[in-house]
């Protein structure tokens, strides 16, 4: 998992196909989750890994993980209209 030669984009895709086999296919919350924000953290403008992340979170009730999350958004959004 932690290899040095994976390039960025391809560790994103791994995390991508783990995220979506664990929620779809194994019903794996925790697994899912985890996967969504690695790569939220990898990649700060994946729109699509954060939307994952957020309806997941909501889903499943997780306010205390969701909300950090959104005021994050809260603050990326306040500084790009700066």
């Amino acid at each position: 998992a932690g290899d040095p030669s994976t390039s960025h984009d391809t560790r994103g895709a791994q995390l991508r196909d783990v995220a979506q086999m664990c929620e779809q296919k194994l019903r794996d919350w925790d697994g899912a989750i985890d996967a969504w924000k690695q790569i939220c953290q990898l990649d700060r403008s994946d729109e699509q890994a954060r939307e994952h992340l957020f309806k997941l979170l909501e889903k499943l009730k997780r306010w205390d993980e969701l909300a950090p999350l959104i005021e994050q958004e809260v603050i990326a959004q306040d500084d790009d209209e700066k």
